[in-house]
């Protein structure tokens, strides 16, 4: 690999371990400052705005400058809005944040993924399955590192130790990485606003923005703040132990993506289908087992079976799918369509969990809907022809 390529892969550790954190610590610090659930569905919901915006706007102008200058300011801002989320517990505050913190991740998410492809364009399944394999597999560390500074101290030590490895991944990055990218290499148009929001994507592209999009709003109702209360509150289960179940959920996902992408080379939408299908039946599943070790292991299935194998393979075809010239600004768009789901998503588990009256149930709920969403997203996927869209890949590699 080359120098950038480390480079990389550090911050994705880095990054991974403070998401982790982030992502365990948070949904307990509202709820230990009175949230309701409701108000959490709202902070997640809001946030998920700024996703959309930041995609498309920052991907398309990408196109003209590089990726690495918002890579770098993704990571400070992250830094910064982590920083501030414990000092501000009133809900308008924590939307703002969460907000500010959620458009920094989704630019640095869509510059990874540009800037990997910009690399190397024929390894990119195997350099995109390493970095962000190594950084769901270290997510699961800081999830467990959550838990060991909650037993000491608090959610807020959590929240700025997270701050810090986001500033410590800025610095590594903006003097480590030397872009290769190149502007010039081709002509484009002027940026037009209207072309930001249109839906000028091309054909198998948009298709998949949709399966995405419907995908999302599962994942979302059951991975939002409800993901890690589910065990808390149905199973009464400690902080701790709850932390060793993110942890277990991570490795679970990072693990098998940072070898998957050198075996993933054919039958990919037959792949794709298949374990995006296994991912929701799991979670449903899951949802109506009332043991708690039963529910538990069944439900760290999903990734290990699922979006381990899936998630390159969708990220493969936006890649290729994308017209070259456009390249930034299609996969922004096209994600940042698909990310609506996390307006939607957040906002159901509120909304079920706050209209259901059986504790268990309403708790349950989010989770259950989760998977029927997701195996009803495959549905979308079967018209896409498989022999087309790797034809495209074979003349943009």
């Amino acid at each position: 690999m080359s120098k950038n390529i480390w480079v990389v892969l550090f911050v994705s550790i880095l990054f991974g371990i403070s998401f982790g954190l982030y992502e365990f610590v948070l949904p307990f610090y509202l709820d230990a400052h009175h949230v309701s659930y409701q108000n959490m569905g709202l902070i997640f919901s809001v946030s998920a705005i700024a996703m959309f915006t930041f995609r498309i706007g920052i991907g398309t102008i990408s196109d003209f400058v590089g990726r690495k200058s918002f890579y770098s300011a993704s990571l400070l801002l992250c830094a910064v809005a982590t920083f501030f989320t414990p000092l501000f517990p009133v809900v308008s505050m924590q939307i703002l944040l969460k907000t500010t913190r959620e458009a920094s991740v989704t630019v640095r998410e869509s510059m990874h993924s540009l800037l990997l492809f910009d690399e190397s364009k024929s390894r990119f399944i195997e350099f995109f399955s390493k970095t962000r394999g190594a950084e769901f597999f270290f997510q699961g560390g800081g999830s467990m590192l959550a838990g060991v500074i909650l037993a000491a101290y608090n959610t807020s030590v959590a929240l700025w130790v997270s701050a810090a490895l986001l500033f410590v991944a800025f610095v590594a990055f903006t003097f480590g990485l030397r872009e290769t990218f190149n502007g010039l290499e081709v002509q484009r148009p002027h940026i037009v606003v209207k072309d930001l929001l249109s839906f000028d994507l091309t054909p198998g592209l948009l298709w998949i923005t949709l399966t995405m999009f419907v995908f999302t709003v599962g994942l979302a109702t059951s991975h939002c703040f409800v993901m890690p209360l589910f065990f808390s509150k149905k199973f009464h289960a400690p902080e701790a132990t709850v932390a060793w179940i993110m942890m277990i959920h991570r490795l679970s996902l990072g693990l098998p993506m940072f070898f998957a992408g050198k075996f993933l080379k054919s039958r990919l939408k037959s792949l794709w289908i298949l374990f995006v299908l296994v991912e929701g039946v799991v979670i449903a599943v899951s949802s109506v087992i009332s043991h708690f070790w039963i529910a538990t292991t069944i439900w760290l299935a999903h990734d290990l079976i699922g979006a381990s194998i899936w998630v390159p393979i969708q990220t493969h075809y936006m890649q290729t799918l994308a017209r070259p010239d456009f390249r930034g600004r299609d996969v922004s768009k096209s994600v940042a369509y698909a990310s609506l789901g996390w307006v939607v998503g957040p906002w159901l588990a509120g909304y079920l969990m706050s209209s259901i009256a059986d504790g268990s149930t309403a708790i349950s709920a989010p989770f259950f809907v989760s998977g029927v969403l997701m195996i009803v997203s495959t549905l979308f996927l079967i018209p896409l022809h498989e022999e087309r869209m790797e034809t495209v890949s074979e003349t943009t590699t």
